[in-house]
């Protein structure tokens, strides 16, 4: 075993650390003395069930796993503190040794190593009746002295293990044991080890500050389970980090209508779910999509449905009183230990089987995650990850009840693998914005604390923030592929102020700078919402294009007294005017910009293939000659 890290004090206890201990644990799990006879748990699991005889239920094996490796962390952590605390040299030396010393100390690394196993397995099966939540759990009651710590290692588990199997014999007052099925047998399991978790902490009173400080300022972190133990505290923690998102309401996405429309549809269905059922009615009657799918090209609102669908789900688990979770899959899922990749996605996986909540699972850019069959970039964790959701999509972790709703994105679709693609029931075509009114809402949402501020300043009326939710584009206004690309700018911005001005007509509206941006579209179809995006804060940075006067640093009086408001309307004098035209200006030069990018890849690519040309001509004449001459030498 490694030595405790002096950095931050964290003791990993690895898979390795474990299996050396297996063998013991199982031996002790299959010969337990009970009533003068030899008890194998793992067969009397098997038969606490009268029903289910003949074959583990798949709780049954989670709860026994869960118990042996829980032996295994007792032991790791008790060899552990064995050296760490002088037990073993008092063990191996009882000569002389000072037997209150010997004892108090046998049953600290006891008492703490019992902490950590009842830690670990009442979390585990926690964690199992979180899927399979229910009331009523049976339970017993132990006294207060029930458990021994003042024996040695082996005898100490052995003696638990005996006391655990008369539990699960406990019977009700007519006699009928009190174990019906196996979330019975689950939930009196967890009442067993968190009574010895309790009775551990109870026991910690009696032991010096010298014992208690072998265990204080570390934490031991069961790799794999994202459990700990420190001090005489246990945590749970996924890895996974949580989905924060800035709520999104249907009338701030523009565009994508039959998406939009898709979203709200399937979450409020979902929203029906019966907790108590386990079912949704909708599920019986159909009409609720189990996968998802948007494809578009990058900044058309893939990301945006995303925290639409999140946010209306948030909104509907408030009104029904149902929790609320999102599942996040994406690269981070990915181990460099082959093995570890697809083991953090079935756990991950695995929380969609709870059956109390409302769950979204988010696979964001599918076709970066998930590899095509074929692809020569494919590695064995690849090849783990695309299997074991193909396998989840069919429904084959868990069966589809109707409180849960899988969505993923791609920029390719033709890039993700055809199989994978089949998988997603619904399909959603996300273009982005199509028509000026979807450009100008844009740019308007965007710039709306300038437009409150009064540094916004465009003409034009503001009727298109007010469209219907629902409304499709208008097929005049939508891009197609027959129509005119360009790879440059080529004065689009010139021209296009040339028509409008024709007639007369000064200054530029809304619907110009809408206009405008459909122009820039029918040249680059990649000219989508993301562009507007930069173009919004390239305008702030504009308008901020000032140095802060020195006073408001060297006379408090000027600034750094004033209220917060004070300050906000000070600060706001110094801002530049942002204009229609400077607007449409900065739309322009991004849209060059990314035409002159387009244009020198273009070039940078012709000329790698020229030089690899040249060079393989090189190289065959230099062959040529070298053969030649190596001929003329025979």
């Amino acid at each position: 075993m490694s030595n405790v890290s002096a950095a931050n004090n964290v003791h990993p206890i690895t898979a390795d650390d474990i299996k050396k201990h297996l063998e013991e644990c199982e031996f002790r799990m299959t010969n337990i003395l009970y009533n003068q006879r030899k008890i194998n748990l793992f067969d009397f699991v098997m038969k606490v069930v009268p029903d289910e005889q003949h074959l583990h239920t798949l709780e049954e094996a989670e709860a026994l796993r869960a118990i042996r490796k829980g032996l295994g962390v007792y032991m790791v952590i008790f060899d552990l503190l064995e050296n760490k605390s002088g037990l073993g040299h008092m063990i191996s030396s009882p000569t002389g040794r000072d037997e209150r010393k010997f004892r108090d100390t046998l049953e600290f690394v006891t008492t703490y190593s019992l902490f950590a196993l009842a830690s670990y397995v009442s979390i585990k099966m926690g964690l199992i009746l979180s899927v399979n939540s229910r009331e009523n759990l049976p339970a017993v009651k132990l006294a207060e002295d029930y458990f021994i710590f003042t024996k040695g290692k082996i005898d100490t588990i052995s003696t638990l293990l005996c006391d655990y199997v008369h539990a699960l014999n406990t019977a009700d007052e007519s006699g009928k044991k009190i174990i019906i099925d196996s979330i019975d047998y689950v939930g009196l399991s967890n009442n067993f080890f968190i009574q010895l978790k309790n009775a551990c902490v109870n026991n910690r009173k009696k032991f010096s500050d010298d014992l208690l400080a072998l265990v204080s300022n570390t934490v031991f972190k069961v790799e794999g389970d994202d459990i700990s133990v420190s001090n005489f505290d246990s945590q749970y923690s996924t890895s996974e980090q949580k989905i924060e998102f800035v709520k999104v309401r249907p009338e701030e996405i523009v565009g994508n209508s039959d998406s939009k429309r898709g979203v709200i549809r399937n979450v409020d269905r979902l929203a029906l779910f019966d907790v108590k059922e386990a079912l949704n009615p909708i599920s019986v009657l159909g009409g609720l999509s189990w996968s998802v799918l948007f494809d578009g090209l990058p900044g058309t609102g893939k990301t945006s449905l995303f925290k639409l669908a999140m946010s209306r789900l948030h909104e509907r688990g408030e009104q029904t009183g149902t929790p609320v979770e999102f599942i996040s899959i994406d690269q981070r899922i990915k181990d460099e230990y082959y093995g570890k990749t697809g083991k953090n996605l079935l756990d991950r996986l695995d929380k969609t089987k709870q059956k109390n909540k409302l769950m979204l699972v988010f696979f964001d850019d599918v076709d970066l995650l998930l590899l095509s069959r074929g692809d020569p970039n494919m590695g064995g964790s690849d090849k783990d990850v695309l299997n074991i959701t193909m396998q989840f999509l069919d429904g084959m972790f868990t069966k589809p009840i109707g409180n849960c709703q899988v969505y993923a994105a791609t920029n390719e679709p033709t890039s993700t693998d055809s199989a994978l693609r089949q998988r997603f029931h619904q399909r959603y075509l996300v273009a982005g914005p199509e028509t000026w009114q979807d450009y100008a809402s844009l740019i308007f949402t965007k710039l709306q604390p300038q437009l409150k501020a009064g540094i916004l300043k465009v003409d034009g009326d503001t009727d298109f923030i007010k469209l219907k939710i629902m409304e499709p584009a208008a097929a005049t206004e939508k891009n197609t592929a027959a129509q005119e690309k360009s790879g440059t700018g080529g004065g689009i911005l010139s021209d296009f102020i040339s028509k409008i001005s024709g007639g007369g007509k000064k200054g530029c509206t809304w619907e110009d700078i809408g206009r405008l941006c459909i122009e820039f579209k029918k040249k680059d179809e990649r000219f989508t919402g993301r562009p507007i995006h930069s173009i919004g804060e390239n305008l702030k940075e504009y308008s901020a294009d000032f140095e802060i006067p020195e006073e408001f640093f060297t006379k408090p009086e000027i600034f750094l007294k004033l209220s917060f408001v004070e300050k906000v309307n000070k600060l706001k004098k110094l801002y530049k005017p942002i204009t229609a035209e400077k607007v449409m200006s900065e739309l322009e030069r991004y849209f060059n910009s990314e035409a002159r990018y387009k244009s020198d890849a273009k070039t940078s690519a012709r000329e790698r293939i020229l030089n690899s040309m040249i060079n393989e001509y090189e190289a065959k004449k230099e062959f040529v000659k070298l053969y030649e001459g190596k001929k003329s030498d025979e």
